[in-house]
């Protein structure tokens, strides 16, 4: 302790903190503005189409899409167009986590942006990029800029296990203003 410290309590005895920052951390979705858009979706078994966009959002179960005749898909419409700047997809299990296929993104100005995911990590002309970690199996959509998104698709065209025709989505959570975090040099 040095008198500099000692001034600074002198000069703080008796103040209260103020004026803190409360910051709002809940999800920027409500489930009530999601529906599953059952038209552009593909492989979802009719027992979980009343429970899927639930569970896709809360992480509860996991989705199952198979891929048994053509590409999975789940498409989710939201009722009012929702601020976003990235979109992370997670999986239960990395065995049977989607491993090749497209995100389908359409803005508030009906402009479809095509977003590839798989082995490598993509970027496509605008600027959107996407990423797997191969160890847990999850996806993680960089919008490149905050945009209204209207309605997202996701396609499964493989899976890791290249012999099963059933993919699992754990969780899919749209964000907003997320900063990453600067490794330390």
């Amino acid at each position: 302790i040095s008198i500099i410290d000692l001034s600074y309590i002198q000069e703080n005895l008796g103040k209260s903190a103020s004026g803190g920052l409360v910051v709002e951390t809940s999800p920027i979705i409500n489930p009530t503005n999601l529906e599953l858009d059952t038209s552009n979706s593909v492989g979802i078994a009719d027992d979980e189409l009343d429970t899927a966009i639930e569970n896709l959002l809360t992480g509860k179960e996991p989705v199952a899409v198979s891929l048994a005749e053509e590409p999975a898909k789940i498409g989710m419409e939201f009722k009012e167009p929702i601020k976003m700047d990235s979109i992370s997809i997670a999986v239960p299990n990395a065995n049977n986590a989607p491993s090749s296929g497209f995100i389908d993104v359409v803005d508030v100005n009906n402009v479809t942006h095509k977003i590839e995911y798989g082995e490598k990590a993509y970027r496509n002309p605008v600027g959107f990029s996407a990423k797997m970690n191969r160890s847990t199996g999850s996806i993680q959509i960089d919008l490149g800029k905050q945009i209204a998104v209207k309605k997202i698709t996701i396609i499964v065209n493989e899976t890791t296990n290249k012999d099963a025709n059933l993919a699992e989505i754990g969780k899919v959570e749209f964000l907003n203003n997320v900063y990453e975090e600067i490794p330390v040099p």
